[in-house]
């Protein structure tokens, strides 16, 4: 008999394991044939140090640790048009109502002198939309309780940002998360309209490029991204899934990042014409040591 409770954990109680109540030791989690053990929240190095060490006392296999995830729409839709309150019309179908979310706006978009950035945003048909004065400024999105409504007179026409990198996902990697022989796992979910024109995406590092895809045609993308600590705390490795082989050219990134301090790593989205869309379904971001 196993029981869940807290352990190892920060002040918050972060880090959840699974333990025996008989020696009050964790245990695995059997997930097919290796013995897991899921750590949430961001909890503190020597906390996950400790953990694994005793994976290792155990003979247990490693240790997975969740540091971001969402299920939030980010959308960046196309050029279009705001009227009173909020009222956004004039867009490039999207696939579908896609109803809650948050969408990227120009600065004055929305009304005078308002921000460039995510606003929360009810997508009530393929083409039309309300957006609401609620902004996402990083970390987990999380929809507003109560929306704040937009109650000003729309400046009407405005052109989506086209040529420049927006971030739609933000996750701080903690300080020793990757160690000597860490893993971070990246798993986006992009999605796109179908054109012949350039829709990017990309995921970095402290600033550095882990991958960088440019899709014109495709409508999903789910390209997973492996950040890899290369032997010491400073070297890391990345690599994208490319199928089992690939002669498509250098597949892995290099970066140098001390990783021993906390450092962020973001999803980043691009249009290169404004009548195009393209929106981050949802990421995972999780870590194996």
């Amino acid at each position: 008999m196993t029981k869940q409770f807290t352990r190892l954990g920060d002040a918050n109680a972060n880090n959840m394991l699974v333990t025996d109540p008989a020696t009050n030791k964790a245990v695995g989690v059997t997930s097919g044939t290796q013995d897991i053990c899921y750590l949430m929240g961001t909890g503190n190095a020597t906390a996950q140090q400790a953990h694994t060490d005793e994976h290792n006392a155990m003979g247990l296999g490693g240790v997975v640790r969740s540091l971001g995830r969402s299920g939030v729409l980010m959308l960046l839709p196309s050029s279009g048009s705001v009227g009173g309150n909020g009222a956004v019309t004039g867009l490039t179908a999207l696939p579908a109502a896609l109803g809650a979310c948050y969408a990227y706006f120009p600065a004055g978009a929305l009304y005078a002198g308002s921000v460039a950035g995510f606003y929360y945003c009810d997508v009530t048909s393929t083409t039309a939309a309300t957006a609401y004065n609620d902004r996402w400024t990083g970390g987990t999105p999380v929809f507003p309780a109560t929306p704040t409504p937009i109650v000003a007179t729309g400046p009407g026409a405005y052109t989506q940002t086209t040529g420049a990198a927006i971030t739609a996902a933000s996750v701080v990697i903690p300080g020793g998360t990757l160690g000597t022989d860490g893993v971070v796992t990246v798993y986006p979910n992009i999605g796109a309209n179908n054109t012949g024109n350039n829709k990017a995406w990309a995921v970095r590092f402290a600033g550095n490029s882990l991958i960088s895809k440019v899709n014109t045609t495709a409508t999903i993308d789910n390209t997973p991204v492996w950040l890899r600590a290369g032997g010491t705390t400073d070297r890391q490795i990345a690599t994208s899934y490319a199928g089992l082989s690939t002669n498509a050219g250098a597949v892995f990134a290099r970066v140098a990042v001390d990783s021993t301090v906390a450092q962020d790593l973001i999803i980043t989205l691009q249009l290169a014409t404004a009548t195009d869309y393209m929106f981050l379904q949802g990421f995972d971001v999780t870590s194996h040591f």
